[in-house]
């Protein structure tokens, strides 16, 4: 099933908020913008600008791309993705590459069932 963009992008700002341990009223100060303005945007209802999502990107130091990327997958998929996403972007770079090398190691035993 494919969602529209608009809740696409409402899901990744809703977990990259969570990722960074930010409250929907606390995003919203952060980004100049109110606790209503968060929640439609979360919740699908309004679409940001990229001025804004650069800004939420900022805050919760997730990279824009993990925010505005175009795959379209089921709903499941993205919110696991963009959990994913966020996370990632609040390890050192040193866990980076520790789940990088894990989720690698995975991908290759995966491959060895086949």
């Amino acid at each position: 099933m494919k969602h529209d963009l608009s809740h696409i992008v409402g899901l990744r700002v809703k977990r990259a908020r969570e990722a960074s341990g930010l409250t929907q009223s606390q995003l919203a100060e952060r980004i100049d913008r109110t606790k209503e303005a968060v929640s439609n945007i979360e919740r699908g209802v309004s679409l940001p600008g990229l001025d804004t999502i650069q800004t939420i990107c900022d805050v919760t130091k997730v990279p824009m791309v993990s925010i505005v990327d175009d795959t379209m997958e089921d709903s499941k998929s993205i919110d696991l993705r963009a959990r994913l996403n966020a996370i990632f972007s609040q390890l050192s770079s040193n866990d980076q590459r520790l789940l990088v090398s894990l989720a690698s190691a995975m991908v290759e035993h995966a491959q060895s069932d086949v």
